[in-house]
């Protein structure tokens, strides 16, 4: 008993984790070469699809029209952005720990 509940308990600890939205594409690093910077992506999903996604996993933090920030318990968080050009525009800050 004491097993599983260990085993749910380091399943709760990564469930927050950052994981990249399903068919999305990574947008090139303009940093060049600096490890401090954010990382995009983009999608043709619509911005609210991509928001539910992110919100099973992180907290909503400030919405406004277009644009949603997800945070998550193991730090950093995600920008959603809708960009009608691009279609929906997710950007992941350096706090965050990636897959």
């Amino acid at each position: 008993m004491k097993a599983i509940i260990a085993l749910l308990f380091v399943q709760g600890l990564f469930a927050g984790e950052f994981k990249v939205y399903p068919g999305s594409t990574r947008n090139p690093d303009r940093a060049h070469g600096n490890p401090n910077h954010a990382i995009s992506y983009r999608t043709s999903d619509g911005y609210k699809k991509v928001v539910e996604f992110y919100k099973k996993s992180g907290k909503l933090g400030h919405e406004g029209p277009g644009f949603a920030e997800i945070t998550f318990q193991t730090g950093g968080g995600v920008l959603i952005r809708e960009v009608e050009a691009v279609g929906t525009l997710i950007v992941v800050d350096q706090e965050t720990k990636l897959d």
